[in-house]
């Protein structure tokens, strides 16, 4: 896999993101559409949707370094209390270096103070020597509420 052609591909769904976003704020009201979408919405069972897909995008600009971030989660599965889902994060410099994270998991509320993780994930790191690290990660969390 060629940096140029990961650093294509971040920079189109970047773009497509943001291209996205500015459509939609661009997009004059439409009470009779906005109203359609409402009932559509309401006629849907709620206990469908629990948790939505999050996109970060981000950069740094610097002196020495710019870098580009993305961070995609996207629930595969959910059910009230249990959620499988997709992750992906990756990042780009103009140092010719690049990280990408891939991984699959699952998270269940034993009850409103704790969550129950667990995970797996692949990570590629190339070093801007040209080193290319990989490993595999699996992991259990435990996370707490307020």
């Amino acid at each position: 896999m060629q940096i140029n052609h990961i650093i294509a591909a971040f920079l189109l769904l970047s773009l497509t993101a943001v291209s996205a976003m500015a459509q939609e704020e661009a997009t004059p009201p439409n009470p009779e559409k906005d109203q359609a979408a409402k009932e559509q919405a309401d006629a849907m069972p709620a206990s469908d949707v629990y948790w939505l897909p999050i996109l970060n995008l981000g950069g740094k600009v610097g002196t020495d370094r710019n870098i580009g971030e993305i961070e995609l989660m996207v629930p595969l599965t959910q059910l009230e209390n249990e959620m499988w889902f997709f992750d992906f994060r990756g990042r780009i410099d103009d140092d010719d270096s690049s990280e990408f994270n891939v991984g699959f998991g699952l998270r269940t509320a034993l009850d409103e103070n704790f969550v129950l993780g667990a995970y797996g994930f692949f990570d590629f790191l190339e070093s801007s020597n040209d080193n290319n690290f990989t490993q595999a990660t699996i992991g259990v969390e435990l996370m707490t509420g307020p």
